[in-house]
């Protein structure tokens, strides 16, 4: 769980850094929801409205409450669901990756059972279709994640598909026994301390550092080659030099 905070604020970090190093890229943003599995607890980690949910037998169990207006609109207990839907601006979010320095993030850990299916995605899907749209596609598709996956990808689709759209199924399989790892409710982790904020950068600096060692790497062969290809060509046109030549000879 630790190591996913700190993945989803280095990811925050990076997007914020990138955004001001242009004009062009100024305010970019996006959403994240992630897992990670720690013998029998899945940690669920979030920022924005991009969703995850457990899929039961009777129906979707929400495991994120979306960063959105609409969200909190709901949560005050002004309006209903359906009043809520109507609201002009309900897309708005209002929490994301990127927009600055420092976030918030939605943490959980629950413990996890042979036979469970948990199901990951973007707006893209939960904008166009609601919970009882996607239980029923996905339900239709028994314990097989790949046709999950392609049948909820292809709903987003037909009901317009302007967005975009990404899926992920997780089964889980067997669970080798029961550990002393206890399930952590609902919780906000806070945004970052000054000193973990510059441990990022130092993090973000060594990986870009790597990266470009790589990418150096990576270039020089195709410098060697590029050296080489004249002498190809001048070993080629001694080659037919020497063959003509030759050829003169014999025929004199």
């Amino acid at each position: 769980g630790d190591l996913l905070i700190r993945a989803i604020r280095l990811a925050n970090r990076s997007i914020y850094i990138k955004s001001r190093s242009s004009s062009y890229l100024s305010g970019m943003g996006t959403t994240v929801v992630a897992m990670a599995l720690e013998d029998d607890l899945l940690h669920t980690a979030h920022v924005g409205d991009s969703r995850a949910y457990r899929l039961t037998e009777s129906g979707l169990v929400p495991l994120t409450t979306d960063h959105s207006w609409v969200a909190e609109l709901r949560q005050s207990g002004q309006f209903s669901a359906a009043e809520a839907e109507q609201i002009v601006g309900k897309n708005v979010i209002t929490r994301a990756l990127g927009v600055n320095d420092r976030v918030e993030i939605d943490f959980r850990s629950i413990k996890v059972q042979p036979g469970e299916i948990y199901i990951l995605c973007t707006d893209g899907l939960c904008g166009y279709a609601d919970d009882a749209d996607i239980f029923s596609a996905a339900k239709s598709c028994g314990k097989d994640i790949d046709r999950i996956v392609n049948t909820l990808i292809q709903l987003a689709n037909d009901r317009g598909g302007q967005d975009n759209v990404t899926v992920i199924a997780i089964r889980i399989d067997e669970v080798l026994g029961e550990s002393t790892l206890v399930q952590v409710e609902p919780v906000t982790i806070s945004s970052e301390s000054d000193e973990a904020l510059f441990r990022e950068n130092e993090i973000l600096d060594n990986l870009n550092n790597r990266v470009n060692r790589t990418q150096e790497v990576v270039l020089e062969p195709a410098r060697e080659q590029g050296r080489g290809l004249p002498l190809f060509w001048i070993f080629l046109i001694f080659v037919i030099f020497a063959a003509a030549i030759i050829y003169l000879i014999e025929y004199k």
